[in-house]
């Protein structure tokens, strides 16, 4: 029996809006660089495969990181001056922009009435609780697991324990969902919780997966209803 269903936070059940591609786009804008909307998405996409192989928390968790994505995004782009990468990464780790997904909220008091546990296990800053707040889902969760707070990230099963250890439930008891392969479902998957990857878009599979191999196994859905659906029936 399911007592306590986990969630990721940034692409599963909170989203920016305007999107980082379009906050970045207007930002290089305003400082007079031309590049195209294609350009930037892809050196955003490719940047993030590549600080994933290369820096601890790829999620991005202080604004050391943030500063450091945004220099391979500005290599990328080919800028070697006047990108302002540090202004950008501070306007972005607020976290201003995001907005709650329609089916998390659904998926969050269907869960409390049928009295299971919800909570979030995050790679993320302090700030994150100010930004779960906003989006008006903090009252729709009971524990907030944050790496930068607790000192641990994923994909280290010891963050996915102490959720467990907070819900006071055993790992079978359990399900955690989340879009990040490598963090979030080999993660869970290593603490002994069911994990389901969650991709909202199909072309998002390869961005969400950096090496390696995926286990045939995994169980993939497309939305948190499908989630309900498979945990509460």
């Amino acid at each position: 029996m399911i007592k306590a269903a986990f969630f990721d936070a940034g692409e599963t059940l909170v989203y920016r809006n305007p999107s980082l591609a379009a906050i970045t786009i207007r930002h290089i804008k305003s400082r007079g660089i031309k590049r195209s909307g294609e350009e930037v998405r892809r050196a955003l996409k490719a940047s993030a495969l590549l600080m994933a192989k290369t820096v601890k928390g790829a999620k991005l968790s202080d604004s050391l990181k943030w500063e450091e994505y945004m220099g391979y995004v500005s290599k990328a782009l080919g800028i070697k001056s006047g990108f302002g990468g540090r202004e950008l990464s501070e306007r972005l780790k607020t976290g201003s922009s995001f907005r709650a997904y329609s089916d998390a909220v659904y998926a969050l008091k269907h869960l409390r009435k049928k009295g299971i546990r919800t909570g979030v296990i995050s790679n993320a800053a302090s700030s994150l609780k100010g930004i779960i707040e906003r989006t008006g889902l903090l009252k729709l969760l009971d524990y907030l697991i944050i790496s930068e707070v607790v000192g641990i990230e994923k994909p280290d099963p010891a963050i996915f324990r102490l959720a467990l250890k907070k819900a006071g439930v055993k790992p079978e008891e359990a399900v955690y969902t989340g879009d990040n392969y490598l963090a979030d479902i080999e993660g869970a998957a290593g603490a002994g919780i069911r994990p389901y990857w969650l991709l909202r878009r199909t072309d998002n599979a390869q961005f969400r997966f950096e090496g390696g191999k995926i286990n045939g196994s995994t169980i993939k859905i497309r939305n948190l209803k499908q989630l309900i659906k498979k945990i509460t029936g």
